[in-house]
């Protein structure tokens, strides 16, 4: 859905073709390609249409775009276009443009010549609704091919999309695990000409990903962001067996948290020096842990003390959250209800 096309008079004079994205979203990539054969959504995979829904189920966070279409890379082709530039579509370019570190890095293998970012000014009448940021296009083709690697396996991924009126979209998984899932118009439900959010989740990273879309040498579609998430979210229990969990912040005593095994995770693989609990999950070490089979579903699981203090919960919160990594360095986090009393 990263088709953008300008059907630009600039364009037509100088014998050029449109504007229209197709682009690849790249990282550089420690994971093979997934290489079997496209399936339907299964239920590793969840799609989200809400961006405040997505972050707090996934903790993603936001790739960092320019604040400047017009000065974010080193070309402006067209004279009289405003509030673009542009770099070579092979070539590319990382995000963020200026870190050492970048997360992702994009180019578009389709387009004829040039990928870009456009801003709130651009002049052209070819990008319904009007970019309210810098927002991620190419030219000359007329169908969007985004591909993204990541270099740890993601476990979410959150487009913020601009429609063109197709608004026909599909994305391709690509799962370390090798199976790859494909996920179509009617799934991902993007309205025409409109300001759109698609997030996934995966239990199974994803090693690479595949957005395409239609009809973008007629009308432009875009980018305008990216939320990534490289933690994998697992169920965890505060005070299995009870309900309300309720908690005196200022209680002396520990607080049992169970991180729970299911058919494709094994809780024991949590490595309990880097576990950690409370209300942002950074703040308490687990006292001990213990192996035990707490929802009674014959997979162990595994249950961590702290020190309630420690915890920092405070009064009036109404979440905690459980954060760690498993044997093979992958990170992952779990978050439960809370209830706290004697405030």
């Amino acid at each position: 859905m990263l088709c953008f096309s300008a059907r630009s008079a600039n364009f037509k004079r100088a014998g050029r073709r449109p504007f229209s994205l197709a682009l690849v979203l790249s990282v550089s990539s420690l994971l093979p390609a997934a290489l079997a054969s496209p399936s339907h959504a299964d239920q590793s995979v969840q799609v989200f249409h809400s961006k405040p829904e997505f972050v707090s189920h996934t903790g993603a966070t936001q790739i960092s775009f320019p604040e400047d279409a017009d000065s974010a890379l080193p070309l402006k082709p067209v004279p009289g276009l405003l509030d673009y530039s542009c770099t070579d579509n092979a070539t590319g370019f990382a995000l963020p443009l200026t870190s050492p570190s970048p997360q992702v890095h994009i180019t578009a293998p389709f387009a004829d010549t040039y990928i870009c970012f456009i801003g709130p000014d651009w002049n052209e009448p070819n990008t319904i609704p009007q970019p309210r940021k810098p927002t991620i296009v190419a030219n000359g083709t007329d169908t969007y091919f985004l591909s993204v690697t990541f270099p740890q396996g993601a476990h979410a991924v959150g487009f913020e999309l601009l429609t063109n009126f197709a608004a026909a979209e599909t994305l391709v998984l690509n799962l370390s695990d090798g199976r790859t899932v494909t996920l179509d118009d009617s799934q991902l439900d993007t309205a025409p000409n409109a300001f759109e959010f698609v997030g996934v989740a995966t239990s199974v990273p994803i090693s690479s990903l595949e957005l395409y879309t239609d009809l973008g040498a007629l009308q432009n579609e875009g980018i305008e962001g990216i939320l990534l998430s490289t933690s994998r979210r697992i169920s965890i229990d505060i005070k299995p067996g009870s309900f309300p969990n309720s908690i005196n912040p200022t209680a002396r005593g520990s607080l049992p948290v169970a991180a729970l095994s299911t058919s494709d995770f094994d809780a024991r693989s949590l490595l309990p020096s880097t576990i950690r609990f409370g209300p942002t999950g950074t703040e308490a070490a687990p006292l001990r842990f213990a192996v035990e089979d707490v929802d009674a579903n014959g997979i162990p699981d595994v249950v961590f003390h702290f020190k309630i203090t420690e915890t920092r919960i405070a009064c009036g919160q109404s979440e905690a959250r459980l954060t760690g990594t498993n044997q093979e360095g992958q990170m992952l986090f779990g978050t439960d209800s809370v209830r706290t009393v004697g405030c």
